[in-house]
């Protein structure tokens, strides 16, 4: 079963499979939750009527079978309610972590074994690898730097590993265009979905506002030695780490250094507050490990395509859910609500939500 976007990376996925011999079933996910089926969202968003229309035509080009599911309801209860649940605890959620843990390899995994079908394949660019002495699944980086997804595949179990399938991991995207365009595929030249699929324009703001009922909730900003500078309408509106559209204005660059829920307060500083040498994560996965161990040196990337950190697991939970983490090194702009994941080498080893 290949979850197909319309996008050229699935698009390939889907030739590549039925190239290698497998019977392959396309299946587009209706996640959709607005009415609006503008051309123009249909070519931001990966998940809107465009993209099954796209979807439709590929499949019918390469022969294949293709249907639509409905996950409307259970996409709106996971990704989109604890999205908007994040943001109004002034954390900072990443949607596309959990919409490849619940819906993809979540639901649609359980509806591809239904049908009997042994793998789901998607355009991801990482690499699922089978350890021959121990049999366990490591999740790896994907080849192309710059296309790599493993930091948004760390919460998968190893029953997900088992039965995902990965081919665009070991190539570039590049390549995975020029194929397209060898066998004539309408999608070739597609860009590339930039938006969570849910927020027209990426306006987090009024989509909390509108489906959440977040409410202005006026209080002080502040600096880090705690002087008001002004007013703030409502700290679901920033994230740590956020610099454009702050309500106050300094000589200097400002940033978003903490969000304080107890005292209703936006504190700002300079570029140098954001950086600290000491953090934690809950709701951790573990991958290449079942669990670690205090002690333990890795890297850390605490942002989707950020920096890579040396750390150290100061701390381990009885059940390896929970980790504090030390760093030699500043990181900058920690922002709760986003995940970190730990790699050694090229493998993940495992990763959580930063709190």
């Amino acid at each position: 079963m290949v979850a197909m976007s319309g996008g050229v990376d699935s698009s390939v996925v889907a030739y590549l499979a039925k190239e290698q011999g497998y019977d392959v079933i396309g299946i587009t996910m209706n996640v959709w939750p607005h009415d609006d089926t503008s051309e123009q969202q249909s070519d931001k968003n990966c998940c809107a009527l465009g993209a099954v229309e796209d979807a439709k035509k590929v499949s019918g080009i390469l022969g294949i079978p293709h249907y639509v599911l409905n996950y409307r309801d259970v996409f709106s209860r996971t990704v989109v309610e604890e999205f908007g649940r994040e943001y109004l605890a002034g954390r900072t959620p990443n949607p596309c972590i959990r919409c490849n843990q619940w819906i993809k390899f979540g639901v649609l995994l359980t509806q591809a074994e239904a049908l009997g079908a042994e793998k789901v394949a998607t355009g991801h660019y990482a690499q699922v690898v089978k350890a021959p002495g121990s049999g366990r699944y490591s999740l790896r980086r994907g080849l192309d730097p710059t296309k790599d997804q493993s930091y948004a595949l760390y919460p998968l179990t190893q029953w997900q590993l088992e039965r995902a399938w990965l081919p665009l991991g070991g190539m570039t995207k590049e390549r995975t265009r020029e194929i397209a365009r060898e066998i004539g595929l309408p999608v070739a030249d597609k860009a590339d979905s930039q938006d969570i699929c849910f927020v027209d324009g990426g306006d987090y703001v009024s989509f909390v506002k509108s489906h959440f009922g977040a409410k202005d909730s006026p209080g002080d900003v502040v600096n880090t030695e705690g002087t008001v500078l002004g007013a703030h309408d409502g700290l679901f509106a920033y994230t740590v780490g956020q610099r454009k559209g702050l309500p106050v204005s300094r000589q200097s660059p400002s940033y978003v250094v903490a969000i304080d829920h107890d005292t209703n307060q936006l504190i700002i500083g300079d570029k140098e507050h954001l950086n600290t040498r000491q953090f934690s994560a809950d709701d951790c996965n573990w991958i290449d490990v079942e669990k670690p161990v205090a002690g333990m040196a890795t890297l850390a990337q605490t942002r989707y395509r950020g920096e890579l950190y040396q750390v150290t697991l100061e701390s381990v939970s009885d059940d390896g859910s929970s980790v504090s983490v030390s760093s030699k090194e500043d990181i900058q702009a920690i922002a709760p609500g986003q995940s970190v994941v730990f790699y050694e080498g090229d493998s993940v080893l495992g990763g959580g939500i930063l709190s």
